[in-house]
């Protein structure tokens, strides 16, 4: 008897086990996924009336965003710059 519980006892610490390395598993998962998708939220911005946006993709200009919210791949693929046009406007009518 004693040594059927010993056998009973070592298989639930091995399964005790494989459910622990699974959870852990499973939580790694989703904290990769959660970091992804909050990688991928920070390519959301808005451009305000009276300013542009140039987003450049590896440092080479990909295309210019008037107002609005938009979406642009996250760093460091596009990076967003923003340039205010009605300064650029008063100067050129003067």
């Amino acid at each position: 008897m004693d040594t059927n519980k010993a056998s009973l006892a070592s298989g639930a610490g091995k399964n005790l086990k494989k459910r622990v390395k699974n959870s852990t598993t499973l939580e790694k998962k989703w904290i990769i996924m959660a970091l992804a998708l909050l990688w991928l939220a920070s390519g959301i911005f808005n451009v305000h009336s009276g300013e542009v946006a140039v987003v450049s993709r590896f440092d080479k200009y990909n295309r210019t965003l008037s107002n609005g919210t938009h979406y642009h791949l996250p760093f460091p693929i596009e990076s967003v710059k923003f340039m205010q046009i009605t300064k650029a406007l008063k100067t050129i009518t003067k």
